[in-house]
Protein backbone atom coordinates (compact mmCIF):
# COMPACT_ATOMS: atom_id res chain seq x y z
CA UNK A 1 0.00 0.00 0.00
CA UNK A 2 1.38 3.39 -0.95
CA UNK A 3 0.91 6.15 1.57
CA UNK A 4 0.44 9.72 0.47
CA UNK A 5 1.45 12.59 2.67
CA UNK A 6 0.69 16.21 1.96
CA UNK A 7 3.43 18.79 1.79
CA UNK A 8 2.07 20.22 5.01
CA UNK A 9 3.30 17.20 6.92
CA UNK A 10 6.60 16.78 5.01
CA UNK A 11 7.92 20.33 4.75
CA UNK A 12 8.28 21.29 8.46
CA UNK A 13 10.63 18.44 9.40
CA UNK A 14 12.50 18.71 6.10
CA UNK A 15 13.09 22.42 6.65
CA UNK A 16 14.22 21.77 10.21
CA UNK A 17 16.90 19.42 8.83
CA UNK A 18 17.85 21.55 5.82
CA UNK A 19 18.17 24.94 7.50
CA UNK A 20 20.96 24.26 10.03
CA UNK A 21 22.89 21.99 7.66
CA UNK A 22 22.58 24.52 4.83
CA UNK A 23 23.58 27.37 7.14
CA UNK A 24 26.70 25.47 8.15
CA UNK A 25 27.61 24.44 4.61
CA UNK A 26 27.23 27.95 3.22
CA UNK A 27 28.27 29.79 6.39
CA UNK A 28 31.68 30.53 4.96
CA UNK A 29 32.92 31.19 1.43
CA UNK A 30 34.00 27.83 -0.06
CA UNK A 31 37.19 29.45 -1.39
CA UNK A 32 38.14 30.39 2.18
CA UNK A 33 37.79 26.89 3.63
CA UNK A 34 41.18 25.74 2.40
CA UNK A 35 42.99 28.71 3.94
CA UNK A 36 41.06 28.29 7.20
CA UNK A 37 41.89 24.61 7.64
CA UNK A 38 45.56 25.26 6.82
CA UNK A 39 46.09 27.27 10.01
CA UNK A 40 48.43 25.54 12.45
CA UNK A 41 45.85 24.68 15.11
CA UNK A 42 43.46 23.24 12.55
CA UNK A 43 46.26 21.26 10.90
CA UNK A 44 47.22 19.69 14.23
CA UNK A 45 43.61 18.76 14.99
CA UNK A 46 43.13 17.27 11.53
CA UNK A 47 46.31 15.21 11.87
CA UNK A 48 45.26 13.88 15.30
CA UNK A 49 41.84 12.95 13.90
CA UNK A 50 43.26 11.27 10.79
CA UNK A 51 45.74 9.19 12.81
CA UNK A 52 43.24 8.17 15.48
CA UNK A 53 40.47 7.35 12.98
CA UNK A 54 42.86 5.24 10.92
CA UNK A 55 43.89 3.20 13.96
CA UNK A 56 40.25 2.89 15.05
CA UNK A 57 39.29 1.58 11.61
CA UNK A 58 42.11 -1.00 11.63
CA UNK A 59 41.04 -2.25 15.07
CA UNK A 60 37.43 -2.52 13.93
CA UNK A 61 38.41 -4.43 10.80
CA UNK A 62 40.59 -6.88 12.71
CA UNK A 63 38.48 -7.43 15.81
CA UNK A 64 35.02 -6.08 14.94
CA UNK A 65 34.57 -8.24 11.85
CA UNK A 66 34.85 -11.58 13.74
CA UNK A 67 32.45 -10.26 16.38
CA UNK A 68 29.95 -9.28 13.67
CA UNK A 69 30.27 -12.78 12.19
CA UNK A 70 29.69 -14.37 15.61
CA UNK A 71 26.60 -12.21 16.27
CA UNK A 72 25.17 -13.08 12.84
CA UNK A 73 26.06 -16.76 12.59
CA UNK A 74 26.57 -17.90 16.17
CA UNK A 75 24.13 -20.37 17.69
CA UNK A 76 25.31 -20.06 21.29
CA UNK A 77 22.93 -18.79 23.95
CA UNK A 78 25.28 -15.86 24.63
CA UNK A 79 24.74 -14.32 21.18
CA UNK A 80 21.86 -12.06 22.39
CA UNK A 81 24.15 -10.75 25.14
CA UNK A 82 26.84 -9.79 22.63
CA UNK A 83 24.22 -8.24 20.36
CA UNK A 84 23.04 -6.07 23.25
CA UNK A 85 26.64 -5.31 24.21
CA UNK A 86 27.30 -3.92 20.74
CA UNK A 87 24.07 -1.90 20.67
CA UNK A 88 24.50 -0.14 24.03
CA UNK A 89 27.28 2.34 23.05
CA UNK A 90 25.04 3.73 20.30
CA UNK A 91 22.37 4.60 22.86
CA UNK A 92 24.69 5.95 25.57
CA UNK A 93 25.36 9.70 25.78
CA UNK A 94 28.99 10.23 24.69
CA UNK A 95 29.87 11.85 28.02
CA UNK A 96 28.67 8.70 29.81
CA UNK A 97 30.86 6.63 27.48
CA UNK A 98 33.82 8.79 28.50
CA UNK A 99 32.97 8.31 32.16
CA UNK A 100 32.75 4.55 31.64
CA UNK A 101 36.19 4.57 30.01
CA UNK A 102 37.60 6.48 32.97
CA UNK A 103 36.12 4.00 35.44
CA UNK A 104 37.56 1.08 33.48
CA UNK A 105 40.92 2.43 32.33
CA UNK A 106 41.63 5.32 34.70
CA UNK A 107 44.43 5.11 37.30
CA UNK A 108 42.01 3.62 39.82
CA UNK A 109 39.85 1.76 37.30
CA UNK A 110 39.13 -1.95 36.97
CA UNK A 111 41.96 -2.50 34.49
CA UNK A 112 43.51 0.95 34.64
CA UNK A 113 44.98 0.40 38.11
CA UNK A 114 46.89 -2.65 36.84
CA UNK A 115 48.01 -0.76 33.73
CA UNK A 116 49.08 2.23 35.82
CA UNK A 117 51.07 -0.07 38.13
CA UNK A 118 52.95 -1.30 35.04
CA UNK A 119 53.69 2.21 33.76
CA UNK A 120 50.81 2.50 31.29
CA UNK A 121 48.53 5.52 31.75
CA UNK A 122 45.74 5.65 29.17
CA UNK A 123 43.76 8.77 30.18
CA UNK A 124 44.82 12.09 28.66
CA UNK A 125 46.86 10.35 25.96
CA UNK A 126 46.56 9.77 22.23
CA UNK A 127 45.60 6.15 22.98
CA UNK A 128 42.65 7.49 24.96
CA UNK A 129 41.40 9.24 21.81
CA UNK A 130 41.45 5.92 19.97
CA UNK A 131 39.66 4.16 22.86
CA UNK A 132 36.91 6.79 22.89
CA UNK A 133 36.44 6.65 19.13
CA UNK A 134 36.46 2.85 19.16
CA UNK A 135 33.77 2.64 21.84
CA UNK A 136 31.32 5.06 20.22
CA UNK A 137 31.88 3.98 16.59
CA UNK A 138 31.85 0.19 17.04
CA UNK A 139 28.04 -0.19 16.74
CA UNK A 140 28.09 1.66 13.40
CA UNK A 141 30.49 -0.95 12.03
CA UNK A 142 29.48 -4.18 13.77
CA UNK A 143 25.68 -3.90 13.55
CA UNK A 144 25.33 -3.34 9.76
CA UNK A 145 28.06 -5.88 9.08
CA UNK A 146 26.28 -8.49 11.21
CA UNK A 147 23.04 -7.74 9.34
CA UNK A 148 24.90 -8.27 6.07
CA UNK A 149 26.35 -11.60 7.22
CA UNK A 150 22.85 -12.68 8.24
CA UNK A 151 21.52 -12.08 4.70
CA UNK A 152 24.03 -14.41 3.08
CA UNK A 153 22.31 -17.60 1.97
CA UNK A 154 23.28 -20.49 4.21
CA UNK A 155 22.98 -22.79 1.19
CA UNK A 156 26.16 -21.26 -0.24
CA UNK A 157 28.10 -21.97 2.94
CA UNK A 158 26.67 -25.48 3.32
CA UNK A 159 27.52 -26.29 -0.31
CA UNK A 160 31.09 -25.13 0.24
CA UNK A 161 31.26 -27.29 3.37
CA UNK A 162 30.10 -30.32 1.41
CA UNK A 163 32.80 -29.65 -1.17
CA UNK A 164 35.36 -29.92 1.63
CA UNK A 165 36.31 -26.24 1.84
CA UNK A 166 37.88 -25.19 5.11
CA UNK A 167 36.23 -22.60 7.35
CA UNK A 168 39.00 -20.11 6.50
CA UNK A 169 38.57 -20.71 2.76
CA UNK A 170 34.80 -20.23 3.01
CA UNK A 171 35.19 -16.92 4.82
CA UNK A 172 38.02 -15.58 2.62
CA UNK A 173 36.87 -16.82 -0.80
CA UNK A 174 33.09 -16.85 -0.46
CA UNK A 175 31.78 -14.72 2.39
CA UNK A 176 34.15 -11.73 2.28
CA UNK A 177 33.75 -11.01 -1.47
CA UNK A 178 29.98 -11.11 -0.99
CA UNK A 179 30.02 -8.94 2.12
CA UNK A 180 32.60 -6.42 0.81
CA UNK A 181 30.01 -3.73 -0.15
CA UNK A 182 28.45 -3.82 3.33
CA UNK A 183 31.88 -3.82 4.96
CA UNK A 184 32.90 -0.71 3.01
CA UNK A 185 29.65 1.05 3.88
CA UNK A 186 29.87 0.11 7.57
CA UNK A 187 33.51 1.20 7.71
CA UNK A 188 32.64 4.60 6.22
CA UNK A 189 29.89 5.15 8.79
CA UNK A 190 32.17 4.10 11.64
CA UNK A 191 34.97 6.41 10.51
CA UNK A 192 32.52 9.29 10.17
CA UNK A 193 31.22 8.66 13.70
CA UNK A 194 34.75 8.37 15.06
CA UNK A 195 35.74 11.60 13.32
CA UNK A 196 32.82 13.44 14.92
CA UNK A 197 33.32 12.07 18.44
CA UNK A 198 33.51 14.78 21.12
CA UNK A 199 32.01 13.96 24.53
CA UNK A 200 33.80 10.71 25.35
CA UNK A 201 37.07 12.04 23.92
CA UNK A 202 37.22 15.27 25.90
CA UNK A 203 36.25 13.47 29.12
CA UNK A 204 38.73 10.59 28.75
CA UNK A 205 41.50 12.09 26.60
CA UNK A 206 41.29 15.79 27.41
CA UNK A 207 42.28 18.55 25.01
CA UNK A 208 46.00 18.82 24.30
CA UNK A 209 46.88 20.41 20.93
CA UNK A 210 48.75 18.01 18.70
CA UNK A 211 48.11 15.08 21.07
CA UNK A 212 44.43 14.63 21.92
CA UNK A 213 42.73 17.69 20.41
CA UNK A 214 40.63 16.30 17.55
CA UNK A 215 38.67 18.38 15.03
CA UNK A 216 35.42 18.56 17.09
CA UNK A 217 37.35 19.54 20.22
CA UNK A 218 39.30 22.16 18.26
CA UNK A 219 36.03 23.59 16.94
CA UNK A 220 34.76 23.87 20.51
CA UNK A 221 37.98 25.54 21.66
CA UNK A 222 38.10 28.19 18.92
CA UNK A 223 34.37 28.83 18.65
CA UNK A 224 34.55 32.11 20.58
CA UNK A 225 37.74 33.50 19.03
CA UNK A 226 37.80 32.27 15.43
CA UNK A 227 34.25 31.62 14.31
CA UNK A 228 35.15 31.48 10.61
CA UNK A 229 37.66 28.68 11.14
CA UNK A 230 35.14 26.79 13.29
CA UNK A 231 32.55 27.11 10.50
CA UNK A 232 35.09 26.04 7.88
CA UNK A 233 36.03 22.91 9.82
CA UNK A 234 32.37 22.23 10.50
CA UNK A 235 31.51 22.51 6.81
CA UNK A 236 34.37 20.14 6.00
CA UNK A 237 33.04 17.58 8.48
CA UNK A 238 29.52 17.98 7.09
CA UNK A 239 30.79 17.12 3.61
CA UNK A 240 32.65 14.07 4.98
CA UNK A 241 29.50 12.91 6.80
CA UNK A 242 27.42 13.32 3.64
CA UNK A 243 29.95 11.36 1.58
CA UNK A 244 30.04 8.60 4.21
CA UNK A 245 26.26 8.32 4.18
CA UNK A 246 26.15 8.19 0.38
CA UNK A 247 28.87 5.53 0.30
CA UNK A 248 27.13 3.43 2.96
CA UNK A 249 23.76 3.62 1.18
CA UNK A 250 25.20 2.99 -2.29
CA UNK A 251 27.26 -0.02 -1.25
CA UNK A 252 24.36 -1.34 0.82
CA UNK A 253 22.08 -1.23 -2.23
CA UNK A 254 24.79 -2.88 -4.33
CA UNK A 255 25.03 -5.68 -1.76
CA UNK A 256 21.27 -6.23 -1.81
CA UNK A 257 21.30 -6.49 -5.60
CA UNK A 258 24.09 -9.07 -5.46
CA UNK A 259 22.27 -11.13 -2.83
CA UNK A 260 18.99 -11.05 -4.75
CA UNK A 261 20.55 -11.88 -8.14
Amino acid sequence: MRYRFGWVSIVPMSLFLILPLGALLFGVNPTDIWSLVRESGAQQAIWVSVRSCTITLVVLLVFGTPLAWFIAMGTSGVVPFFRLLVDIPAALPPAVSGLALLLAFGPTGWIGSWLFHHGINLPLSFSAVVCAQLLVSSPFYIRPLADGFRLIEQDFIEAANLEGASRKAIIVNLVMPLIAPVLIGAASLAVSRALGEFGATILFAGSFPGITETIPIHIYQIFGENLNQAIGLGAMMLVIAAISSIVARSFGQWFMRRIQS
